[in-house]
């Protein structure tokens, strides 16, 4: 019944990619699969001006074959039905195909908006310290505690929350008004080749973070070593000087960094928060527990970068006293029995 609805949905979700697509049907079960194919179910994708698009696109596809069956039966009224259930039916492969034409139409806007960028980046922010952060998990959490610490006494520009694919990134280069004196950058992959594509052409990095390695998309890159090679494309685009942070308590990660041959790495572990825990005024609170436990080593990446950019102790301390829940990332919801930790964004393995 709500099949158009659910591929326009399902295509949402899976970021356009037919990778991510094909992925989620090779895991579908046989009545799983076919009721995706034939009745879908309910569900409410979000209607940005692309998927508006899609959908026009789709509906003339729609409407372009419900006509051609129309015109070949002279408008016969059963006949013009049929067309419109199998318009219906084939709504799966006409927004799959109606995904496909609006891919080819925004290539060279895409283009354009990430040559801008590029261009911008190269000049706009050559007095600008640029951090990349990387991994298969705890980018975006990283990232904002480090904005928070780091903002203390530094003038910061982060990219919003999720975004970290191409365009995205692009366009939030473009828009930015004026060059803070530090930018942090997060760069996610599904596939080898992403990265390094995104530090060449939107914004170079000038230090790198390395938040860990899980079999997150395990199905788009076919393997862990993969994966591994991937996070570590952010490294070969730093200057061979420039710092390293990298995750100390993930042996996988540990071992690619030791291999580079790198001079200039430093590591950071959860053990590392306990000194700068302890003076937090809420540190026996539900927050202070969550940031000691299930966020100590995105606490330790905040510290470890903050203390190579000069921050004082008692400026971590107060940068952390301000840090403030993603919505829907392990943040505590309070109700009248009980407390809830909604975790409900996005999920890996070892989160």
């Amino acid at each position: 019944m709500f099949l158009p609805l659910y591929w326009l949905y399902l295509w949402q979700i899976k970021e356009y990619r037919v990778g991510r697509m094909q992925s989620h049907i090779r895991l579908l079960s046989s009545y799983e699969l076919l009721k995706a194919f034939l009745w879908g179910q309910w569900r409410r994708p979000h209607f940005t001006s692309k998927l508006l698009m899609i959908t026009g696109v789709t509906g003339l596809l729609g409407l372009s074959l419900v006509v051609v069956i129309a015109l070949w039966s002279d408008f016969s009224f059963l006949n013009t039905l049929l067309g419109i259930g199998l318009a219906w039916l084939l709504s799966p492969l006409l927004v799959s195909l109606s995904v496909g034409l609006v891919a080819l139409i925004e290539r060279p806007i895409k283009q354009r908006v990430i040559s801008n960028a590029r261009r911008k980046s190269e000049t706009f922010f050559k007095d600008t310290l640029v951090i990349g952060i990387t991994g298969s998990y705890g980018k975006t959490t990283t990232k904002e505690f480090l904005k928070h610490i780091m903002s203390v006494t530094k003038d910061i520009a982060v990219t919003p929350e999720h975004v970290n694919q191409t365009l995205p990134m692009a366009q939030f280069i473009n828009n930015l008004e004026r060059a803070p004196e530090i930018l942090i950058v997060e760069y996610a992959s599904y596939g080898i080749g992403n990265i390094d594509y995104d530090a060449k052409n939107v914004i170079s990095p000038d230090w790198a973070i390395l938040t860990g390695i899980a079999p997150q998309h395990l199905e788009l890159f076919g393997s862990l070593e993969n994966i591994v090679t991937a996070k570590l494309e952010l490294v070969g685009n730093v200057p061979s000087d420039a710092p390293v942070f990298f995750n100390a308590d993930d042996a996988r990660l540990s071992n690619a960094i030791a291999n580079l041959n790198r001079e200039n790495t430093v590591g950071y572990s959860a053990a590392d928060i306990t000194s700068h825990m302890d003076t937090l005024s809420w540190k026996d609170e539900l927050k202070g527990k969550l940031l000691q436990k299930m966020f100590a080593t995105n606490v330790a990446a905040a510290i470890a970068v903050a203390k190579a950019c000069d921050i004082s102790d008692a400026d971590i301390v107060r940068g952390i006293e301000d840090i403030s829940w993603l919505p829907r990332t392990l943040e505590p919801r309070s109700f009248q029995h009980f407390e809830l930790i909604d975790d409900s964004y996005s999920c890996n393995p070892y989160g």
